[in-house]
């Protein structure tokens, strides 16, 4: 248990006067989504207990939103969201659609100035830094700025939104920015997430190089990161896409041990009865592993898939 004092600005919001207040909280646990157990400070008080609010958006997407109090007279934090997405597609080979990087701040209302991938706690958080709010509270004028970081656990999206807030000049306090972020990577240092993928990028590669049958729709030759998409049987390099594979996410299924893999294309040339042209188009196809002979690969554009049999 932990003690944090409250002083006169929160001591008028409980109806005292501008003595200071001593409340204590401790840290409880809560669970978000399939895969998510996270710890929060909770204060011992009725007045001070935190919003806990679950929201469902329309459609098929589903969002959830748990939201807290935070109080930290030491730290810029006035609260902090940890929110849930998930959007299901019911098709058996896309069960989901998995939302990348230059989605996730497609609809902000607020100017995002800042995008970068920071370690915490050995987890890879996406965080994104909005651009200050400026207010006006008691005649005060007060400045609000947004911290999200974003985890993803298969095709479950998970975040944590803390708002700072507070005078404009003390986002200069070097101290209490500090503190800030060090109390930003304490409540992130205590998120758990249990249902994870399991296959790695090199074992994925692994499974993928090679050469693979897709029927109808020619054969694809896997080697290192690089991908030979044919006509025909014959493998003439007359008719071939030549693709770099720009990257491979690890996903699994959020209700159960289905791997899945995320495959980022960038087409370099494709050659048509002998003639070489240039490419700009990329690409996003999700594998679906049948088995490491049998894989399923499914155009989230197109919603077109293609079954693969491994030839060698």
């Amino acid at each position: 248990m932990k003690k944090i004092l409250l002083v006169a600005g929160l001591a008028v919001f409980l109806g005292a006067c501008s003595t200071e207040y001593e409340v204590e909280y401790t840290n409880e646990s809560f669970t978000l989504g399939n895969s998510l157990t996270y710890e929060m400070p909770i204060l011992e008080s009725d007045l001070l207990q935190p919003t806990l609010n679950q929201e469902f958006s329309m459609g098929d997407e589903i969002q959830i939103r748990n939201n807290f109090w935070f109080t930290d007279e030491k730290s810029l934090l006035s609260t902090v969201d940890v929110g849930y997405r998930l959007v299901p597609l019911d098709y058996d080979y896309l069960p989901y659609y998995y939302l990348q990087d230059d989605e996730l701040t497609e609809f902000s209302v607020t100017e995002v100035v800042k995008e970068e991938r920071v370690t915490i706690n050995n987890r890879e958080w996406f965080h994104v830094e909005t651009a200050p709010i400026t207010f006006e509270s008691d005649g005060e004028e007060l400045q609000s700025v947004d911290q999200t970081y974003y985890y993803r656990s298969g095709f479950e999206l998970y975040n944590y939104t803390f708002k700072l807030t507070a005078p404009k000049e003390e986002y200069n306090d070097q101290e209490r920015v500090a503190l800030t972020n060090e109390r930003i990577e304490e409540v992130l240092g205590m998120a758990d997430f249990s249902h994870e993928p399991t296959k790695t990028k090199e074992e994925i590669h692994t499974v993928l190089n090679g050469t693979w049958d897709a029927g109808d729709s020619g054969y694809l030759h896997f080697n290192a990161g690089e991908l030979k998409w044919y006509k025909d049987s014959n493998m003439q390099e007359e008719n071939v896409l030549l693709i770099d594979v720009t990257d491979v996410v690890p996903l699994i299924h959020p209700e159960n041990d289905t791997e899945y893999a995320l495959l980022q294309l960038d087409y370099l040339t494709e050659t048509i009865d002998g003639q070489t042209y240039d490419s700009e188009t990329e690409l996003t196809l999700l594998i679906n592993f049948m088995d490491d002979n049998n894989i399923i690969l499914a155009d989230y554009q197109t919603l077109e898939y293609y079954k693969l049999s491994k030839v060698e």
